[in-house]
């Protein structure tokens, strides 16, 4: 199955994506994080994570079906140009960053269904699907401070996409070190100082 998988990532590297891992469906490890984040109500009017939580917290409700998940990073960095201030952030420029890259992951499915897969549903950025917990666990980065996933040498300018599969495919090894240290610029440039304790 390593063969099946190493194929699964370089179709993944040519269509595009700068990442991708694989990681198995069992619940996360913040389950009770992710409740006292909703009850203090840090949710605000995204009434869906409520709706969501169950499948938030334990992948297998997802989809019956799903036994793995293929999760990939889509980069968006692209340089600004210096002579015109921005006006909205550089994943939100150009076509909805949804449909870009769900066409890509729809491609990387397409690749699964030829490797014998008979069930393939993606998400990106869209569902009940944990994607951060799931890429530090799939070994594509760590979650910083700011609760973003982080990649050495791509830093957290990408999309986290992901296709759920009913291919029994043997997990990679979660990304284990966390990088940050005693930084925190993150925190510290916020200008709403929205973030409660790190992580």
């Amino acid at each position: 199955m390593s063969s099946v998988v190493a194929a699964i990532k370089a179709r993944a590297a040519e269509i595009g994506f700068v990442a991708c891992g694989v990681t198995d469906l069992a619940p996360t490890a913040h389950g009770p994080d992710f409740d006292r984040w909703i009850a203090r109500g840090f949710g605000g009017t995204m009434r869906y994570l409520h709706r969501q939580a169950r499948k938030r917290k334990d992948p297998r409700k997802i989809a019956p079906e799903g036994r793995s998940i293929v999760i990939v990073l889509d980069n968006y960095y692209y340089d600004d140009d210096t002579h015109v201030a921005p006006k909205v952030a550089r994943y939100a420029r150009g076509r909805d960053y949804h449909l870009v890259t769900n066409d890509r992951l729809e491609q990387l499915a397409a690749s699964l269904r030829t490797l014998g897969a008979t069930y393939t549903r993606v998400f990106a950025d869209a569902g009940p699907v944990p994607e951060r917990e799931l890429a530090q666990r799939a070994g594509l980065g760590w979650i910083g401070k700011n609760c973003m996933l982080i990649r050495p040498g791509v830093g957290s300018w990408f999309f986290i996409g992901s296709v759920l599969t009913d291919l029994e495919l043997p997990p990679d090894l979660p990304f284990t070190t966390d990088h940050c240290g005693s930084c925190r610029r993150c925190l510290d440039a916020c200008p709403t100082a929205a973030f409660v304790p790190d992580h």
